[in-house]
């Protein structure tokens, strides 16, 4: 949900140079999702083992 504000709220941002369009965002977001959270998770579990 955050990523479609973003990508709408920031919509005139993309005209600039070296800059992504919208729907490329969204794409990268929808390739890399699921390893950036199964990498976040065991981060967590990690941080969260060792402290206590």
């Amino acid at each position: 949900m955050m990523m479609q504000s973003w990508v709408v709220r920031g919509a005139s941002r993309f005209s600039l140079p070296k800059a992504q369009p919208g729907n490329l965002h969204l794409e990268g977001r929808m390739l890399h999702d699921r390893a950036l959270k199964a990498w976040l998770d065991n981060f967590l579990d990690i941080v969260f083992d060792d402290a206590g």
